[in-house]
């Protein structure tokens, strides 16, 4: 073989390559001016992996998202701030209770007159640790008291290492960001313990319908000003409180559709601003057989009443609690009864958010995949199963919503550069980025997941970003009020003006390319 023999056909195959992968059809058919944006946007790569130097002689993609946040924030990096504004059209995977700015919630902890706090375990007023937290709109009575409830106010005001301190604490509860890099935990086990205290602290106040409605509100203002057309939540099945005592989910429900169509109306999110949430029904796994049952009763009378927001219906918790097969007589007939009721409610299940393989809990992707899911969350062990799962996942077009960030903080991956998200690629399976659950790590919407991916793999590139962004409206959730083509429509425009935004912010460089 001649060496010119031998470049051709390695340019050959690379060029195959390039065009049979995910985002084959977007490279191809792109314009003169994607082709400058995409020259941009990689020397910003190369510029923001030179500045990392400053933080590790590591890899960007082994660095921890913790520490790289806290560094990037004060460098004005271009290339954040245009995946920033990138137009990403739906978020798939994220949770209710985990997508506002952590701080936000602190501002009304510690401003409220209504609200007490318990400790537990060894937690006390010497030794902050865990705490269960509740509104008494009338105050506590003596019972209460002597169960050990006490007025957040007091507790923080009295705490002996000061206000502040007491913040922090309550940043920690709420949160599962490290303080330090010592802090740092990447074993599965131990930081699921962790992430799933975040959750004991906060229950008491989310179930609380009027802060439910205030998140809630904060979710559309934030959320609809982050270059996203729709977000579909996970809302855990929990036994909602308001003043009066203990409501019905369905009634706690019926408030948070109003505050959504209240809020649609005062900012105008329509049109080209169109910005909708949608509800996936999420029970815990490892909720006994009864209980699940009228859960999934209550999750079909929601979808007929709200056809618009109920979209679907899926198990969370981590996967090690119980597998999805535990739960097959129940998922079985709830077919059966959606058949009877003439409704169809798409499953969109967890499964294969584990490092094991062959475990049970790796398992629990085989039953996802046959109980015909629309989309799996997470998705990660599905690398080990490629051969036999991958054919029919692509037949089916199971989308897999893959969380970067997530994955790293809960213990799944140390270097993104080792996400399996390439392998998925690269095998054509639909993919699409999402954050999961972005306030427990110390951020809001999905722009940092799509950084982190972005900066950790090489061949990312414009049309990685563009397909990817495609993929989050291909695979979404839609219903008659407004179409997957009046969204994509609407898409296209917001991508060629944040491509003529790029090129007109960076005349200078392509004159001089």
């Amino acid at each position: 073989m001649l060496k010119e023999d031998f470049i051709k056909e390695k340019n050959l195959l690379l060029e195959k390559d390039r065009n049979e992968s995910f985002d084959g059809e977007a490279y191809k058919n792109h314009s003169l001016e994607e082709e400058f944006a995409n020259a941009i946007l990689q020397e910003n790569k190369e510029k923001d992996l030179k500045m990392f130097k400053e933080l590790s002689e590591a890899p960007f993609s082994a660095i921890h998202f913790s520490e790289i946040k806290k560094f990037v924030e004060g460098k004005n990096s271009y290339l954040l701030n245009s995946i920033t504004a990138l137009p990403k059209g739906i978020i798939h995977h994220c949770h209710i209770d985990a997508l506002v700015d952590a701080k936000w919630i602190i501002e009304k902890v510690i401003s409220s007159d209504t609200l007490y706090l318990k400790f537990i375990g060894d937690s006390s007023m010497d030794n902050l640790n865990v705490a269960d937290f509740q509104f008494f709109k009338d105050g506590i009575n003596e019972t209460q008291k002597q169960e050990g409830w006490l007025h957040v106010k007091d507790v923080r005001n009295q705490y002996k290492k000061g206000t502040a301190a007491f913040d922090q604490w309550l940043y920690e509860c709420f949160t599962i960001v490290p303080t330090n890099k010592e802090d740092i935990v990447y074993t599965e086990n131990e930081i699921w313990d962790r992430f799933s205290r975040t959750f004991i602290s906060i229950r008491g106040i989310f179930s609380y319908v009027p802060f439910t409605k205030l998140y809630v509100e904060e979710i559309i203002k934030r959320y609809s000003k982050k270059d996203l057309q729709q977000v579909e939540i996970r809302i855990p099945y929990y036994e909602p409180y308001d003043d009066t005592g203990i409501i019905e989910f369905s009634k706690m429900f019926g408030e948070l559709v109003k505050t959504i169509e209240e809020n649609q109306e005062k900012l105008n999110l329509v049109g080209d601003d169109y910005f909708e949430l949608k509800f996936i029904i999420s029970p815990v796994r490892n909720t006994k057989q009864e209980e699940m049952v009228k859960i999934m009763n209550i999750t079909a009378e929601l979808f007929k009443k709200y056809p618009k927001y109920v979209v679907g219906f899926d198990m969370v918790g981590h996967e090690h609690l119980m597998t999805l097969e535990a739960h097959i007589d129940s998922l079985l007939n709830f077919k059966k009864q959606q058949k009877k009721l003439g409704i169809d409610i798409p499953f969109y299940f967890h499964a294969g958010e584990t490092t094991d393989s062959g475990s049970a809990t790796d398992k629990n992707l085989f039953d996802a995949v046959i109980l015909d899911t629309k989309r799996i969350g997470h998705g990660y062990s599905l690398s080990r199963h490629l051969p036999t799962l991958g054919p029919i996942i692509k037949e089916k077009e199971m989308c897999l919503e893959i969380s970067p960030i997530s994955n790293q903080y809960l213990g799944l991956v140390k270097d993104m550069k080792n996400h399996p998200i390439i392998i998925f690629l690269k095998n054509n399976i639909p993919v699409s980025v999402s954050p999961d659950d972005p306030s427990l790590y110390g951020y809001e919407g999905s722009t940092y997941d799509f950084y982190m991916l972005f900066m950790s793999f090489e061949n990312f590139d414009l049309w990685t970003l563009k397909q990817l962004c495609i993929n989050s409206i291909k695979y979404g959730s839609f219903t008659k009020e407004y179409s997957k083509e009046e969204m994509l429509k609407v898409w296209e425009k917001k991508w060629e003006s944040w491509i003529k935004k790029i090129i007109s912010n960076n005349k200078d460089i392509i004159m001089t390319n």
